[in-house]
């Protein structure tokens, strides 16, 4: 079955969330699309600016790809995106990296590098990559792990953001495709949410406000705001749907902004 590429982008509720007006969106793009700008940045000569600033500091942006395999001179295409499009975060998902046969992934100049990343006799596929300025206060937040859950522990990543009295929880999330030929997704899934929940509600409970992107796999149907969607739903529907509820969550691109 193929996989839906589309990202989905999730904050706290407006009515209780005074952040959101200093954070900029940077929409997903198709995966197409994206392999078309990475070839017309290659053929750019791009000049990083070593000691950029940003203008407006108070406002942090940021983009999402799933760039579905770390190919040889990818990081420097990902180098040239960041700087091109003046972003402070881009989260990277399916880099298939793995912790036991690494491949180089370095950071553009001013930046910072965080990768996540299956090994040993985990399956194959997935990777996590955050690439985030050093121009923005920014923590890697690596929280322990119940047991049970340790085999799901690389499919996130949680970046804190620290902006004067504005605490930001950012978290990047790879959610395991809906399978026809096998069922082991449900469950990696349902303990996956399970281990996302518990600690948005404990970063919640310090104070941090929930923002989260990545690939969820999960086809949400045509609802206010998305109405263009394709309406089919399919079976990680319900557990992410149920997820924004546990955690009050809203879907950025359903709203009026």
């Amino acid at each position: 079955m193929k996989k839906d590429r589309r990202k989905t982008l999730l904050a706290k509720k407006p009515s209780t969330n005074k952040s959101l007006d200093k954070l900029t969106y940077c929409p997903a793009k198709h995966k197409q699309k994206f392999v078309k700008k990475l070839r017309q940045q290659l053929q750019r000569s791009t000049i990083p600016s070593h000691d950029r600033s940003f203008k407006d500091a108070s406002t942090i942006k940021f983009g999402s790809w799933n760039i579905d395999w770390l190919e040889p001179g990818t990081h420097e295409t990902l180098g040239n995106i960041i700087e091109s499009e003046g972003l402070h975060i881009l989260a990277v998902s399916e880099t298939h990296n793995r912790s036991d046969q690494p491949t180089e992934l370095t950071a553009p100049p001013v930046y910072d590098i965080w990768e996540s990343t299956r090994g040993g006799r985990d399956k194959g596929g997935g990777g996590l990559a955050i690439i985030y300025s050093k121009t923005i206060t920014a923590h890697e937040h690596k929280p322990d792990v119940p047991p049970e859950y340790e085999y799901v522990k690389n499919e996130r990543q949680w970046l804190l953001i620290a902006d004067g009295t504005n605490r930001c929880a950012f978290l990047h999330v790879y959610i395991a495709c809906q399978n026809s030929r096998n069922n082991s997704f449900i469950q990696w899934n349902e303990d996956l949410f399970t281990l996302l929940n518990c600690e948005a509600m404990d970063l919640r409970r310090k104070g941090f406000v929930i923002m989260a992107l990545g690939d969820f796999n999960s086809w949400i149907g045509q609802v206010h705001g998305l109405e263009d969607n394709h309406p089919e739903h399919n079976r990680n529907t319900p557990r992410f749907v149920r997820f924004l509820e546990e955690v009050s969550l809203t879907i950025i691109n359903t709203l009026p902004i």
